[in-house]
C-alpha cells in the first residue's frame, strides 16, 4: 500500500462523526435553553441529567418557532445547536460518502453514515482526542494527559439510539497536580498504583424513544438538582452504571433511576493470590414527579434510597412504590430520603429555585438538637440578563447540609461511591454560599466565573486519624451508639473555605475545543490552588 492510500486511509478515519444521543449536564445548551424559555416564562424539564438528544432538538425548535427576538449571538448560537442535535439533513451535515468534499473547518456537523432511508437508519464513528496539560500551583508540580478514542453511535428506526464511547489515556509527571480532580481521582486504573501511567474511560448507553416515554441503559454521568450545586446528584464519579425511565404527560413529568456503586474495598490475606480484594456492591434508586402549575411554576416530589448486602431488590426496581415505606417492610436497613423541590420563572427572566430534602427525620424532636433529623436545605436565583446584546447568566445559590445528612450507620448504605459522596464536594454541617456569572461572549466563546464561601464545622481527629468526637461532619462516619445525640448546627472545629474557579471555553471552529481551568480554595485546614488547561477535537 503506498502512502498516498495510507494518507487517503487516515483522513477517512479522522473524518467519520456521528451523533451523541446522551446530554449531560454541562453542556452549554442547556444554559441556552434555559436563559430562552425563562425570558418567555416557562420552566423546562431539566431537574435529572442527561437527557436524550431528542429532547433538547425539540426545545430548540420550540425557541426558533417562538418569535422571540434573539440577538446575533443568540442567532449564531441557535444555528450551531440545531445543527448538531437536529436530525441528518443536508442542511445541518457534512456529506462524508465522497471524502474529497469534507472541510476540517466545517461550520456543519461531520456525519459518516449508510442509509436508503436516511432518517430511519444511521451510523457513525468520530475519533476523539484530548491533550491536558495541569499545574498545582500550590505545590508547584505539573502533569500532562492525553486520551485518544472513539465514539460510535447509531440509530434505528425512529425509537432506538445507541453511544459507545471509549477513550484510553497516557500520564505523565506528577500525580499530586491532578489529585483535586474527581475526574481523576477517583480513576481506579490511574491512582491504585503509584507508578501505573495508563488509564481508560468508558460510557455507553442505549435509549428506547416514544412520544412521552424514554427508557435508558446507561454507563455515564448521572446528575440531580438544581444550579451548580445540584445537591441531589452531581459529578457522579467513579462513573456508575444504572438505567432510567422519563415519562411525559399533559402537566405530569415522572422520572426513575436505578444505579450501581461500591462501597469501601476490605483486603483479604492470602500467601497464594497475593491478597483478595472485597468491594461489596450497592445501589442507589431516585424517583421523582414533577407538576406543572402553569407555564412558570413547578413543583417536585421525590425520593432516593441506597440499599446494599444483597442483590437488586424489586421493591426498588419498581419505579412506582414508596419507598420510604418499603424500606419500612424491609426491617429498616437500608438508607432513605424524602426531597420535595419548587421552581417558578420571575420577573426580568430569572428563576427561583428551592429544594428541601430530609435525610431521616423525627418531627416530635424537631429544633431540639437531635443528631437524627438530618435535612439539606437549597434555594438559588439565576438572572439571564441581556445587557448590551451580551447574553449573560447570573446566579445566586445558598445551600445548608445538616449534621449526619446522607451517613448511615450501616458505613456501605450512605450516599457514597468508593468513599467519595455522590452530591459533590460539599460536607454535612456546613453552610455554603455561591455567587456565579457566565457570559457568552460570541457564538464560540463563553466563560464562567464562580466564588463559593463555606462555613463547616468539623470532627475531631487525633494525629494517628482516629475519630475522636463525631460531629456528623462526614458522610463516611455515620453516628455510632456512644456519640452525643444531641448535635447542633455548625458545632465541632470551625473551618472556614473561600473558593474561587474560572472557566473559559473557546469553540474556534466546529469539535474543535480550548477549555481553560483555574480553582483557588484556601481555608483554615488547606489550601488548592491548581489549573487545567484542555484541547479536546472531535474529527
Amino acid at each position: 500500500m503506498n502512502l498516498r492510500l495510507i494518507l487517503l486511509f487516515v483522513a477517512i478515519v479522522y473524518t467519520i462523526c456521528p451523533q451523541e444521543f446522551q446530554v449531560s449536564k454541562n453542556h452549554a445548551v442547556n444554559g441556552f435553553i434555559d436563559r430562552h424559555f425563562a425570558s418567555v416564562g416557562k420552566t423546562t424539564e431539566n431537574f435529572l441529567y442527561p437527557v436524550h438528544r431528542d429532547f433538547i432538538y425539540t426545545l430548540l425548535r420550540e425557541i426558533e418557532s417562538s418569535g422571540v427576538t434573539l440577538t446575533e449571538i443568540d442567532k449564531n448560537l441557535l444555528g450551531q445547536y440545531l445543527s448538531e442535535f437536529g436530525t441528518q439533513t443536508d442542511q445541518n451535515i457534512q456529506n462524508l460518502t465522497d471524502y474529497s468534499n469534507y472541510k476540517f473547518f466545517s461550520p456543519k456537523e461531520s456525519y459518516f453514515y449508510f442509509s436508503g432511508t436516511r432518517d430511519s437508519f444511521s451510523v457513525g464513528i468520530n475519533l476523539l482526542a484530548e491533550i491536558g496539560f495541569h499545574s498545582n500551583l500550590e505545590t508547584s508540580t505539573s502533569s500532562r494527559t492525553v486520551l485518544l478514542g472513539g465514539d460510535l453511535s447509531a440509530r434505528f428506526g425512529q425509537h432506538l439510539t445507541f453511544n459507545l464511547k471509549g477513550l484510553n489515556g497516557i500520564f505523565s509527571g506528577e500525580k499530586s497536580s491532578i489529585r483535586e480532580q474527581r475526574r481523576y481521582s477517583t480513576n481506579y486504573k490511574l491512582m491504585d498504583d503509584p507508578n501505573s501511567s495508563f488509564f481508560d474511560e468508558t460510557e455507553g448507553n442505549v435509549s428506547l424513544t416514544y412520544p412521552g416515554i424514554t427508557f435508558t441503559l446507561a454507563r455515564g454521568d448521572l446528575s440531580a438538582g438544581f444550579g451548580k450545586f445540584s445537591p441531589i446528584i452531581r459529578d457522579l464519579y467513579p462513573r456508575s452504571d444504572y438505567f432510567s425511565l422519563n415519562l411525559t404527560y399533559g402537566i405530569l413529568n415522572y422520572t426513575f433511576a436505578h444505579g450501581s456503586l461500591l462501597a469501601d474495598p476490605t483486603y483479604l490475606s492470602d500467601s497464594i493470590t497475593g491478597g483478595i480484594r472485597e468491594i461489596p456492591e450497592k445501589y442507589i434508586v431516585y424517583h421523582k414527579a414533577a407538576f406543572n402549575l402553569t407555564d412558570g411554576i413547578k413543583v417536585h416530589f421525590g425520593e432516593m434510597v441506597v440499599y446494599s448486602g444483597r442483590g437488586m431488590d424489586l421493591g426498588y426496581l419498581n419505579p412506582f412504590n414508596f419507598y420510604k415505606t418499603v424500606e419500612h417492610s424491609k426491617i429498616d436497613r437500608d438508607n432513605t430520603a424524602l426531597f420535595s423541590a419548587f421552581e417558578a420563572i420571575l420577573p426580568f427572566s430569572s428563576k427561583f429555585y428551592l429544594t428541601l430534602l430530609m435525610d431521616d427525620i423525627d418531627y416530635s424532636k424537631l429544633g431540639s438538637g437531635w443528631w437524627g433529623n438530618q435535612t439539606l436545605l437549597h434555594a438559588g436565583l439565576t438572572s439571564f440578563p441581556v445587557i448590551s446584546h451580551l447574553p449573560i447568566e447570573i446566579s445566586l445559590e445558598i445551600l445548608q447540609i445538616q449534621p449526619y445528612v446522607f451517613s448511615h450507620r450501616i458505613k456501605r448504605n450512605n450516599f457514597a461511591n468508593l468513599s467519595v459522596p455522590v452530591w459533590g464536594e460539599f460536607s454535612p454541617n456546613s453552610m455554603n454560599y455561591l455567587l456565579s456569572s457566565g457570559a457568552w461572549l460570541s457564538g464560540n466563546f463563553h466563560t464562567k466565573v464562580s466564588y463559593t464561601y463555606t462555613l463547616r464545622g468539623m470532627n475531631e481527629y487525633d494525629l494517628a486519624g482516629n475519630l475522636v468526637k463525631n460531629y456528623g461532619a462526614n458522610v463516611n462516619e455515620g453516628h455510632r451508639t456512644f456519640d452525643s445525640e444531641s448535635i447542633n448546627f455548625l458545632d465541632g472545629m470551625q473551618d472556614k473555605m473561600h473558593t474561587l474557579e474560572a472557566e473559559l471555553i473557546y469553540q474556534p471552529a466546529n469539535n474543535y475545543f480550548l477549555k481553560l481551568f483555574y480553582k483557588f480554595s484556601d481555608s483554615t485546614i488547606r489550601t488548592i490552588n491548581f489549573a487545567s488547561l484542555y484541547l479536546t477535537i472531535k474529527l
